[in-house]
């Protein structure tokens, strides 16, 4: 099926789970807020993500420094000049959502189940 004039190709949406680290609140020249910060996740490499506007609010109000989330987004190519005024490429996750992640579910259940068996 090939695109027509006017249908915008969308970037590939992704889940990713992982460690809160580096969570910084910023604010944008219009003065709204938004969070940056690293998703640490467990024998993979560590992803760059930013959540904008509604996004950083509920992100924000709910997890912490240190907190595993859930998140889904798309990934967006950004370049910049760093202090040493070499060029930086890389890819940072735009969240459009965040979540608590499901439990793991282990051959005898969830790991919830297990505590409240426990």
């Amino acid at each position: 099926m090939s695109q027509t004039q006017g249908e915008m190709k969308r970037d590939p949406r992704y889940n990713v789970t992982g460690v809160i680290s580096n969570l910084q609140v910023k604010q944008d020249k219009d003065g709204k807020d938004y969070a940056v910060f690293k998703l640490v996740r467990a024998g993979k490499r560590t992803i760059s993500a930013i959540a904008w506007d509604d996004k950083a609010e509920s992100l924000l109000s709910n997890f912490a420094e240190g907190d595993t989330v859930k998140t889904f987004g798309f990934f967006k190519k950004r370049s910049f000049v760093g202090d040493d005024g070499t060029t930086v490429n890389m890819s940072q996750l735009n969240v459009l959502w965040s979540g608590v992640p499901a439990p793991a579910k282990t051959e005898q259940g969830t790991q919830a189940e297990q505590k409240v068996a426990a």
